[in-house]
């Protein structure tokens, strides 16, 4: 069981090497263990459905780990605002992993940014699979997992988080909708899809005013041995949304904005 271990650390070290992404021998560990503790759980809870543990280390560690390189890049870039220039909200999520399944992006994310955060899945199971796997992992002083949906933390927590992070949860607009009034002003979402379509992009170009976001960095990468594609988009919540957010659970999908501007 350790050689596996072992050499599934070595391969996420060459990947990440590949990637450019800087990665820590412990951190490497961490993250090894975090695959392999949802394997075991998978055998029981179905939290993906990625069932070879070297693939998952690619399709779910590696994809998630490419947001942390999109933050990394903000900072570089000098967009993200220092965390210690505002000294409200301090207990608040910095940030909000708006549907993490297996805990993805969120354990990752975490495991690398050293940011506290909250790991939101509706399926109560799942959310509690994952509060498991923070525990096992002694993340338990910087992360949490909930069974909330993203409307009903916006209204308990309004634009508390700096960070929001979807990942394959639902088309772009909804993740503008879903993520505006959980972000602070300046706040960011960060969002992977494979290959949006021309429909969805517009959709979203259209609901960005109404939502205060504003995209303002796209990144196309490649997962190792030909898994796949990706593509990061960034938005910033730059101004207050013109409509009232969040709307009833499951309305953002139901009726998206930009069908409702329609009508």
């Amino acid at each position: 069981m350790q050689q596996d271990k072992n050499k599934l650390v070595r391969a996420l070290q060459a990947a990440c090497s590949k990637q450019e992404i800087a990665l820590s021998p412990q951190e490497a560990d961490l993250l090894v263990k975090h695959v392999l503790l949802v394997a075991e759980k998978n055998k029981s809870c179905n939290l993906t459905g990625i069932r070879d543990v070297e693939k998952s280390l690619y399709l779910n560690t590696v994809d998630s780990l490419f947001f942390v390189a999109s933050y990394q890049q903000l900072i570089e870039e000098g967009l993200f605002l220092d965390q210690e220039e505002d000294s409200s909200h301090k207990e608040a999520p910095c940030f909000v992993d708006m549907g993490t399944g297996g805990g993805f992006p969120g354990i990752p994310f975490g495991i690398m940014t050293k940011m506290n955060g909250l790991l939101l899945d509706s399926v109560t199971k799942k959310a509690e699979a994952v509060e498991g796997f923070i525990a096992d992992l002694r993340l338990q002083d910087r992360l949490e997992a909930k069974d909330l949906r993203t409307e009903e933390l916006s209204k308990e927590s309004p634009q508390t988080a700096w960070v929001a992070l979807a990942r394959a949860l639902a088309p772009l607009e909804v993740l503008l909708e879903y993520a505006s009034p959980l972000l602070r002003q300046g706040g960011f979402l960060v969002a992977s899809k494979g290959l949006p379509k021309e429909d969805e992009l517009a959709a979203a170009g259209a609901a960005e005013g109404e939502t205060g976001m504003k995209l303002v960095s796209r990144e196309t990468r490649e997962l190792p041995e030909d898994m796949g594609h990706r593509e990061l988009f960034v938005y910033q919540k730059t101004s207050s949304p013109t409509i009232k957010l969040p709307r009833k659970p499951g309305m953002a999908t139901k009726r998206p904005i930009s069908a409702s501007a329609r009508i």
